[in-house]
């Protein structure tokens, strides 16, 4: 894993263990991520869409 990659999959591991600490707060960021995976899917599809005649 690359130095900034994991750097950043440690401050998300330090954010959710300090902050998310109930079952509302638990399931708002597992919706957030969720939301996040989303839009990230949209806009890869979007930049490297595959034509239709290869499908």
């Amino acid at each position: 894993m690359k130095k900034d990659e994991e750097f950043h999959a440690r401050l998300g591991g330090m954010i959710v263990k300090k902050y998310v600490v109930t079952d509302e707060r638990r399931a708002n960021a597992i919706w957030g991520a969720r939301r996040l995976r989303e839009e990230m899917l949209h806009y890869y599809d979007t930049i490297y869409a595959v034509p239709s005649e290869t499908v």
